[in-house]
């Protein structure tokens, strides 16, 4: 099921309202009764699960008759900015061309669809976004002239000339990341197979010249956290492509030697991916043949840099089906979360979207749970967030059979309560309380100070409800209340992570229980 532009999320955190009147006789016998009580709870469980805060449907986004690929997304609150390539064909021959469109009310309603490059037949590909309040910046690849950059100064509705003169060759990806005023643009030299760094201190209007930091050959990424600038990229080596990594920590102007990051073992480490937030946290993601014996596809690696990229975690792998292909990431307060290409319901003919959350810095996992149910390719995702919401956009062919279109889609999730960026640098809502909880971790009991509002609630990772308590009158009277680490029938719950929301905001706490 999908629904089309414009169309209302109505499935999102929805809540049911029922009321059923159950009637049974009691002079049934007990085989009956428990038979009526098993769907009574059946019924209860189901109502109980579509009142979690969960996906929102698919929505179509784009309609051109072509067939869109490499979904790039950037979100500024609740502004969504969107370019993709579209690969298709006229009385000239085959072109590609890059295109964007925006929506400013968090994809509730999206605007028409924007070509950014020129019908040139000459192929442009590749194209990286990056946003603020007002600007924003694009870059693609021309196989006519070299890397196309082009900006808009006021968000999105209008944009400037076509820049063709930043780096010179035919680079076949490159990779952009705004910061304040300051851009950083890292490209890829495919007769030289060098990654090449450019920087911008005023929002693209000058630049400064090109740095040559290293071996590459595709997919580079680059992510910065105040004056760490991190590069990370895929290198052909003489039997495989490896994922190599390089960090500035003056803002650009000089650099580390690049270290593979992932095995050198002869199989294919591709489509590197980096993100991180404004600490020393930096998580390396791609996809890595290692295990994998199959031809094309493998399994989804991470590592985790705790000191800004100077140190690395051992590699752990997040799938173990052996069908992954592209990921995406992105890391939001303590939760990061990670969508991946997969093709095991159909091998060699379909890849759909699966998903896995960490709300502790990538050191536990939530199970996976498949994004997508499209009869043919869904591909290229790119997750952001912004608000309360986590956004996925993709490149979907389920209205083509013959595989020559496919379609942008979105489709968005409530970060609450698991998901809440507890850690936003806007700081708490105003006027709600400052949850402070202890012990943190605990086993049997937690007291949690601060409460102001009437209702506190704990949910866990998975969003689901595990226990509502009322704090009226004197329960709160000196702004503390306990739990018990029970849930609404009186049960234990498990070791584990959980998050308690106070009153009608956002604001949510971690705390982890252990048995």
């Amino acid at each position: 099921m999908f629904i089309e532009k414009g169309d209302a999320f109505k499935g999102e955190g929805l809540f049911l309202r029922l009321k059923v009147t159950v009637k049974v006789n009691f002079r049934l016998g007990r085989g009956m009764r428990r038979t009526i009580g098993f769907l009574v709870a059946l019924f209860g469980f189901f109502t109980f699960s579509f009142a979690q805060p969960i996906w929102g449907p698919d929505v179509q986004v784009s309609y051109n008759d072509e067939a869109a690929l490499e979904t790039q997304l950037a979100v500024t609150g609740e502004a969504l900015h969107v370019v993709w390539g579209e690969w298709g064909s006229d009385s000239l021959g085959s072109y590609d061309d890059i295109f964007y469109i925006q929506s400013t009310d968090s994809g509730a309603h999206w605007s028409d669809t924007l070509r950014l490059s020129l019908r040139d037949n000459k192929g442009d590909v590749g194209p990286s976004i990056a946003a603020g309040v007002n600007d924003i910046h694009v870059v693609w690849n021309w196989f006519g002239g070299g890397m196309c950059y082009r900006r808009s100064t006021d968000g999105g509705l209008t944009w400037g000339s076509i820049d063709t003169a930043l780096i010179n060759g035919r680079p076949l990806h490159s990779a952009i990341f705004l910061q304040s005023d300051s851009l950083y643009l890292v490209s890829i030299d495919p007769f030289s197979k060098i990654t090449k760094f450019r920087k911008s201190t005023n929002r693209g209007l000058t630049w400064l010249p090109v740095q040559d930091l290293g071996p590459g050959w595709q997919q580079p990424q680059v992510l910065v956290q105040r004056n760490l600038v991190h590069v990370f990229v895929e290198v052909l080596r003489p039997n495989a492509g490896e994922v190599f990594y390089t960090r500035s920590t003056d803002g650009g102007q000089t650099w580390a030697s690049m270290w593979m990051m992932s095995s050198d073992d002869n199989r294919n480490s591709i489509f590197p991916c980096l993100t991180g937030r404004d600490t020393l946290n930096v998580y390396a993601v791609w996809m890595d043949r290692k295990y994998s014996p199959y031809d094309w596809t493998g399994d989804i690696f991470i590592r985790r840099s705790t000191d800004g990229g100077k140190t690395w975690a051992p590699e752990e792998s997040l799938t173990v089906e052996h069908r992954a292909w592209d990921s995406d990431a992105i890391v939001q307060g303590d939760t990061l979360h990670v969508v991946w290409e997969d093709e095991r319901t159909d091998p060699g003919r379909n890849n759909e979207l699966f998903y896995r959350m960490s709300t502790d810095r990538g050191t536990t996992w939530g199970p996976e749970v498949r994004l997508t149910y499209a009869p043919q390719h869904s591909r290229y995702p790119s997750l952001g967030y912004g608000g309360k919401y986590l956004h996925l956009v993709w490149a979907d062919g389920r209205r083509d059979p013959t595989f020559n279109e496919s379609d942008v889609f979105h489709k968005r999730k409530v970060l609450f309560p698991s998901g809440i960026d507890v850690a936003s640098p806007n700081g708490p809502v105003h006027g709600a309380s400052v949850l402070r909880v202890f012990p943190n971790p605990a086993r049997n009991m937690i007291f949690i100070h601060g409460i102001k509002e009437d209702v506190i609630a704990i949910y866990d990772v998975t969003g689901r409800l595990v226990r509502r308590i009322i704090s009226l009158g004197s329960l709160r009277k000196e702004g503390v209340i306990s739990w018990d680490c029970r849930d609404e029938k009186g049960k234990e719950v498990r070791s584990g992570v959980y998050f308690i929301r106070i009153g009608g905001n956002w604001q949510s706490q971690k705390v982890v229980v252990t048995r």
